[in-house]
């Protein structure tokens, strides 16, 4: 076996130290742990693929003989390719990664790269979730020349499946039909094992909704809005307590003449599964919609509705998702009243509540009412006017929140430099936001136009953060 092969050749020339791990990996090559230390002690790019490789084929065998923990050898697995995938990109070999990819094709003829492993070796010892995950990353990589900064960011962690962003992007005729191809492959391969059976799990049906979520973004940025709504259609039809496909199909509904359609929001919150948490998020985001297309006084009567017709029957509802879109819903149906204190006091409650999952949503509300202290609430409203230390909150206990904030900021008002110097620069403010790569991105290009761009630069560098 190429193990053996590979490891005695090892033997010629590796340190004592580098001798004793190999020979821990021969009594128990089932080991992640081990063979990471042994991949990290590889130097040469070509050494490193190897020993990847031979690292995966190990952990492919061990899993295929042994029941024992499935979900813990599906995430070594999945991760080691993945940061295999990862080195590659980071080495800017992208098209030996593609290579790579289309090498585990069963149809495979055109790439020149050696392979001891197919998909179905890898498959085999996937959860259904990670090879989901693993599907999606290589559509992703094909598309973008790189792994979603999510997946990165968790090397060496279990894998959570997520609705990654996919931006729109332009490639060539070939790229295009070569990405379609490939993600209709990963179609094909998924819903092989989503049936009524499987599907009654809900961690099987979550990652069926995530993986259709996906299919539609990946088709919109590729092609168009409108190549993607039949998928869009399809896939509400199929998964219809997806929240996030609802929103999205309500969002895009085409417009009438003169005019919003608002029939899509009006279908979602009459169609919506009564036993399913997500009513108030839909509310939520229908008035946000209103507002964000200038429709102030529709965005008004629609939160008029929501209070006369679920807040005084059901409350907040018994998911932390509802009570947290509940009490975002109440804040703007009291900046409607007029209520400023209450707004105030209400969106405050609203972020101590907030789930993990939707803990940025809600900052970003947060700021914006910091933003208009709740009294700017008007169809031509722009944040584009608040500048510098003014916005900052004079007092705050811990250093993460004020990054919270600040970035939320940025994040709806992404010109305003003026903020990020004052929140940057230590003589404005007496504190340094670290290691917040919007915050110092945005200071460097007001530092642009002050020409002290080389300083910036520098004390960035000092927070371990490089700056283009």
């Amino acid at each position: 076996m190429l193990f053996h092969v590979f490891t005695g050749e090892l033997n010629c020339f590796c340190t004592d130290t580098l001798s004793l791990l190999v020979l821990q990996i021969k009594h128990t090559e089932g080991s992640y742990e081990l063979w990471l230390m042994f991949i990290n002690s590889r130097a040469q790019l070509d050494e490193r693929l190897v020993a990847y490789d031979t690292a995966l084929s190990a952990l492919c065998r061990h899993a295929s003989a042994s029941d024992r923990d499935a979900k813990h050898a599906s995430a070594c697995i999945l991760d080691l390719f993945l940061q295999m995938m990862g080195c590659l990109c980071m080495s800017r070999n992208i098209r030996k990664a593609i290579q790579r990819i289309y090498g585990l094709l069963p149809s495979a003829t055109n790439s020149d790269e050696p392979h001891s492993l197919s998909l179905s070796d890898i498959l085999t010892c996937l959860t259904i979730t990670d090879k989901c995950i693993f599907w999606v990353c290589c559509v992703y990589l094909v598309i973008y020349r790189k792994l979603p900064d999510d997946i990165v960011q968790r090397f060496e962690c279990e894998k959570e499946f997520f609705a990654i962003s996919w931006p729109s992007v332009c490639l060539r005729a070939d790229e295009k039909q070569q990405a379609l191809k490939l993600m209709g492959t990963a179609v094909n391969s998924v819903e092989s094992y989503f049936d009524n059976e499987s599907l009654q799990s809900e961690t099987t049906l979550r990652s069926a909704q995530l993986f259709a979520l996906n299919h539609v973004r990946c088709v919109v940025a590729v092609e168009s809005l409108e190549c993607g709504r039949n998928l869009l259609d399809k896939y509400t039809k199929l998964y219809p307590s997806c929240l996030e496909l609802v929103l999205i199909s309500a969002q895009t509904q085409k417009h009438d003449f003169g005019g919003l359609n608002f029939g899509g929001f009006e279908d979602a919150l009459s169609n919506w599964p009564k036993e399913s948490p997500g009513i108030q998020c839909i509310w939520s985001q229908y008035a946000e919609y209103a507002l964000r297309n200038g429709s102030f006084d529709v965005a008004k009567e629609i939160m008029s509705r929501w209070y006369n017709s679920v807040w005084k029957v059901q409350f907040l509802g018994s998911s932390k998702m509802d009570a947290m879109f509940g009490l975002l819903n109440l804040s703007l149906y009291r900046l409607f009243q007029n209520d400023l204190t209450e707004a105030r006091m209400i969106i405050d409650k609203s972020l101590k509540t907030a789930a993990p999952e939707y803990f940025k949503h809600c900052v970003r509300e947060h700021a914006m009412f910091m933003l208009t202290d709740g009294s700017e609430l008007k169809e031509d409203a722009s944040i584009n006017v608040w500048h510098g230390q003014s916005l900052l909150p004079q007092e705050s206990s811990k250093l993460k929140d004020l990054v919270d904030f600040v970035e939320a900021i940025m994040e709806i008002s992404p010109c305003n430099y003026q903020l990020a110097m004052s929140a940057c620069n230590p003589s404005s403010t007496g504190v340094y936001l670290g290691r917040s790569c919007r915050l110092w991105k945005s200071y460097l290009m007001l530092s642009k136009i002050t020409g002290n761009m080389d300083s910036v630069v520098a004390a960035a560098k000092e927070k371990g953060i490089e700056l283009d």
